[in-house]
């Protein structure tokens, strides 16, 4: 499995966010309609957030520490370490949890970019508010996604000039 890129996450986001806007922009002018955004989406996600740091912190002790010391890379395993199969499916997920954290982060942008030229409306302000605040949320879980998958990758091969 690759790293997840910064022209992956760019890439999902500004499509997200393209798409979404236009949908939303659509809707809006058309029907004259906001797309729902409630405060289960923001609890959820923040949910979503803090299980994710949790697992983070529970499994950092068992993975092996890599140091660098002079021309040699050190690797030290844990007391208790994380089964192969448990760092790979954390990886997955971590690779999930990052792409589409992407994908509700530009949605969610794109929904409070549609309510900007209307903020003078209390129903576009606090729709604004609350798009932005669940795509804050949903940066937090790209963040926490990229750290999990940093964290749980193997490291990458020395590449010896013999």
């Amino acid at each position: 499995m690759n790293r997840t890129s910064f022209q992956t996450i760019i890439g999902l986001f500004v499509g997200a966010l393209f798409l979404v806007y236009a949908f939303a922009k659509y809707l809006n002018t058309a029907l004259d309609l906001l797309l729902p955004v409630g405060n289960i989406t923001i609890f959820t996600l923040a949910l979503v957030d803090l299980l994710i740091l949790c697992w983070v912190l529970v499994i950092s002790p068992r993975l092996p520490k890599v140091t660098k010391q002079e021309n040699e890379v050190l690797i030290v395993r844990a007391d208790n370490p994380l089964p192969a199969l448990a760092a790979a499916r954390t990886v997955a997920f971590a690779l999930a949890g990052s792409r589409v954290g992407c994908l509700l982060a530009g949605g969610y942008f794109g929904l409070a970019l549609v309510d900007m030229p209307n903020l003078h409306a209390v129903a576009y302000a606090d729709h604004a508010t609350r798009s932005l605040i669940a795509a804050v949320l949903a940066v937090v879980l790209i963040l926490i996604s990229l750290w999990l998958e940093r964290k749980c990758s193997p490291p990458k091969p020395q590449t010896s000039n013999e």
